[in-house]
């Protein structure tokens, strides 16, 4: 009996342990788990620091470009004036892209208005591929009441027509603090080929139109050619016209004094015609007449006439003698 309860004690006992070492292998296995997910959560957490320190480093990087933009912005102009900034940055690059290129100062008003500059390039060959019209504008050019920078796109757009330029740019100081204006160059919706810019963007600004429009540098030169040809067939028509033109009065002129030779020239062979019948008759008239005269004899001469027939006797007689 005691044997018996010892042994079933025993057995519990075991029993016991071995749930014992199931929930120990179940909460190993459990510890196990946490650790791993809390691995994981501790790389996501870590990996979620790092982005949002990259993103932070990144947005402070921009935020200290968008500072030093608008520092730039903000300094002095090379010269004494946005205009004078303009020139000089221009000239500083004309050796290396603009040997060939106009940039002046817009003096000829067209329809009452005109813009700072005009900018004209030229290839080799003398084909022009680019050109633009180009405003300048400072907050301390403009009048108390701040000006923005639309005010400014329908003017430059008429002086661009005015002027037969294919882009137009504003380079301009206006709203400092607009970010849409301080991102860069900007294009202008609504005016076509036309873009705004910060000083700092003025050269950038002229490269790029330059360079698109050396792509289309070919182009121009083969239309350049096609019209040379239209203008060649265009003369050779007007020469043609001028010529069948002026051929046509002087062989009216010709005509008309062709007519008027050949209506001389018909009044001649008329007189012609006269004189000769009228000598021809007269010929006749010679020729009855001789016929005539060869029918004459010295006795007709001295028929019915005494003093003639005795002169003639003398004559004869006289010749008579003569010959003996």
């Amino acid at each position: 009996m005691g044997i018996s309860v010892d042994l079933a004690i025993e057995k519990n006992k075991n029993e016991m342990q071995k749930k014992i070492n199931e929930r120990d292998i179940q909460i190993k296995s459990l510890n196990l788990k946490i650790n791993s997910q809390k691995n994981e959560n501790d790389l996501r957490v870590s990996s979620l620091l790092d982005s949002h320190k990259l993103v932070i480093n990144d947005l402070t990087s921009e935020i200290e470009r968008i500072k030093n933009m608008q520092s730039k912005i903000s300094t002095k102009m090379v010269g004494e004036n946005l205009e004078q900034h303009c020139e000089i940055q221009f000239e500083s690059v004309r050796a290396d892209a603009y040997r060939h290129a106009i940039f002046k100062k817009d003096t000829n008003p067209k329809n009452g208005t005109m813009a700072d500059f005009e900018f004209r390039n030229f290839s080799p060959d003398g084909i022009e591929f680019v050109s633009a019209m180009i405003e300048c504008k400072n907050e301390t050019e403009t009048n108390s009441k701040k000006k923005k920078n639309s005010d400014f796109f329908a003017k430059l757009d008429k002086d661009r027509n005015d002027k037969g330029c294919t882009h137009a740019i504003l380079i301009t100081r206006l709203e400092p603090d607009n970010d849409f204006y301080n991102r860069g160059i900007v294009e202008i919706v609504g005016y076509p080929n036309m873009y705004a810019c910060r000083p700092n963007f003025f050269l950038p600004m002229l490269s790029l139109i330059n360079n698109f429009g050396l792509q289309t540098l070919e182009e121009k030169r083969e239309l350049k050619i096609v019209k040379s040809q239209s203008i060649d067939l265009t003369n050779f028509e007007e020469n043609l016209e001028t010529f069948k033109s002026a051929f046509s009065v002087n062989f009216e002129r010709a005509s008309e004094n062709f007519s008027k030779a050949i209506e001389q020239i018909t009044k001649i062979i008329n007189q012609l015609e006269k004189t000769k019948t009228f000598l021809m008759k007269v010929q006749d008239n010679f020729r009855i007449a001789n016929g005539k005269a060869q029918k004459i004899t010295i006795k007709r001469l001295t028929s019915d006439n005494p003093f003639m027939e005795k002169m003639f006797k003398l004559i004869q007689e006289e010749e008579k003698n003569g010959k003996e």
